[in-house]
């Protein structure tokens, strides 16, 4: 059985849009995934960030420890200085009735 050259269109546009349609949705499938390399650019990014946030979190940290410790020898060396000083102003002068 030959086919006339309107079957033979008819068919090819059938084929045509049937390809059309599979090609829109294999696009849209497609859309929904994530190249390998741009996943794993993004977790290296992702990577340095945090890297780069726990680094200036030690040096925060340490500006933090720094200012602690640093506080806690000031108090102590203003109570140190006022025991001494307490110690000599005590020291030089005598009571007056003391042999």
């Amino acid at each position: 059985m030959e086919r006339t050259v309107q079957e033979i269109q008819a068919s090819l546009t059938a084929f045509q849009e049937h390809l059309e349609t599979s090609n829109a949705a294999f696009e849209a499938k497609l859309e929904q995934f994530v190249l390998r390399a741009v996943y794993e650019a993004h977790n290296t990014l992702l990577d340095l960030r945090l890297t780069d946030m726990e680094s200036k979190f030690d040096a925060r940290l340490r500006l933090v420890e720094r200012v602690v410790f640093g506080a806690i020898g000031l108090i102590c060396t203003a109570v140190l200085v006022a025991l001494i000083a307490l110690v000599v102003n005590k020291g030089g002068s005598l009571p007056t009735g003391a042999p």
